[in-house]
C-alpha cells in the first residue's frame, strides 16, 4: 500500500523544497505514495498560490495547500520565488487564501490513518498541531491526534558531523582547537518548536541531517528541461541553481517515500538533544524513538536516483 504523506515545507526560500515537491509528485503519479496535503512552514506572501502553480503544472491541483498563517502573510518584498510563481504563472483555481497550516494538518489526520509527516523546514506548523485543542475536525487534542494517526515523522534538520566525522569542515574550530558544532537552521532557528516536536509526542522520528544532502547535488536535469519557463524550473533559475542544488530536502523526501533501503541506513534508536544554541547531539537509547539517517550508497548514486524520479514527471 502506498504511503500516505503530508509535506510540511518552507517553500519559497531555497529551491531544494521545490525539487522535493517534484519528487513527491512523481511518486504520486507512479502510485508510490499518496500526497494528502502540503503545508507551508515559512511566512511568505502568497506562498500557497506559488505551491499551487507547481501542482497545476503537473495536473495535481486537487492536493490541498495550507499556509503558515494566512495566505497573505505579513510584509513582503517580492523577492521570493514562492511569491513570484503565482504572478509569473497564473493558474486557474489558485487559492486567494489557504487554511492555516495546523488546521489543515488536523483535518487531514482526522480523515486518515498511518500518515507520514514529512518536514523540510522549521517545525512551526507541527508544533502548533501538537499543541492544538480539539476542534470541528477531531475531539482529540493535538498530541493525542498525532500519536493516534502518525506512523512516522521525517525531518530534514540537525547536524551531527561533530559526532560522526562526516564533513567535519561544517563545524568551526576555534583558535584554541575547540570544535564548535554547527547549529542547523531548521531546528536551531525555531528551537521551541523543535523541542515540542521531538519531545512532545511519542512517535517514531527519523532525522535526515544537513550533512547527508549537503554534498549531493540534484535538480539540473529538471532545470534544463524547463529552462525557467515552467514553475518548477523557474525556482532553480530564480535561485541561480540551474546546475543543481544541494539535496537536503529531496534526500529527505526520498527517505519519506521509500524508507531506508537501498539508499540509507538508520542508527540505533536513541534521543536527539539540543543545547542552548540549537546544536543537535544524538544519544543511543534503546527506549528512544529517534533515529538518524545516513547515506548507504555513494552520494552521486543517491542523487541520480532523485533526478531519475523527478524526471519521470515529464514522461508521456
Amino acid at each position: 500500500m502506498a504511503k500516505k504523506i503530508i509535506f510540511d515545507t518552507d517553500f519559497g526560500g531555497d529551491c531544494d523544497d521545490a525539487l522535493a515537491l517534484d519528487l513527491l509528485l512523481s511518486c504520486v503519479k507512479n502510485g508510490e505514495c499518496e500526497l494528502l496535503g502540503i503545508t507551508a512552514s515559512a511566512c511568505i506572501y502568497d506562498v500557497a498560490r506559488g505551491i499551487y502553480t507547481i501542482l497545476y503544472q503537473h495536473g495535481l491541483e486537487s492536493i490541498p495547500v495550507g499556509s503558515y498563517y494566512k495566505a497573505h502573510c505579513g510584509a513582503h518584498d517580492g523577492k521570493s520565488y514562492g511569491e513570484q510563481l503565482g504572478r509569473r504563472f497564473p493558474s486557474p483555481g489558485a487559492p486567494d487564501e489557504a487554511p492555516e497550516g495546523f488546521k489543515l494538518l488536523r483535518r487531514l489526520l482526522a480523515e486518515n490513518d498511518n500518515v507520514t509527516l514529512l518536514s523540510t523546514g522549521p517545525l512551526t506548523n507541527l508544533a502548533k498541531l501538537i499543541e492544538s485543542e480539539p476542534d470541528e475536525y477531531s475531539d482529540l487534542a493535538g498530541k493525542e491526534l498525532v500519536e493516534a494517526k502518525v506512523r512516522e515523522i521525517v525531518v530534514m534538520g540537525g547536524c551531527f558531523s561533530h559526532q560522526t566525522g562526516v564533513e567535519p569542515e561544517l563545524d568551526h574550530v576555534a583558535e584554541d582547537g575547540q570544535v564548535i558544532p554547527m547549529a542547523e537552521g531548521n531546528l536551531a532557528g525555531h528551537l521551541d518548536a523543535s523541542k515540542t516536536v521531538f519531545y512532545g509526542v511519542n512517535v517514531p522520528t527519523v532525522v535526515v541531517p544537513f550533512e547527508v544532502g549537503n554534498m549531493m547535488f540534484t535538480g539540473a536535469p529538471m532545470a534544463e528541461h524547463g529552462g525557467g519557463l515552467t514553475p518548477d524550473s523557474y525556482t532553480f533559475c530564480h535561485c541561480r541553481m540551474e546546475k543543481g542544488r544541494n539535496s537536503w530536502d529531496p534526500a529527505t523526501a526520498l527517505y519519506a517515500v521509500f524508507g531506508a533501503m537501498p539508499n540509507f541506513h538508520l542508527s540505533v534508536p536513541g534521543e536527539v538533544r539540543f543545547d542552548e544554541n540549537g546544536v543537535t547531539t544524538f544519544y543511543p537509547d534503546g527506549s528512544g524513538h529517534h533515529r538518524i539517517a545516513a547515506a548507504r550508497l555513494p552520494l552521486k548514486v543517491v542523487g541520480t536516483a532523485i533526478d531519475t524520479l523527478v524526471m519521470g514527471l515529464f514522461e508521456d
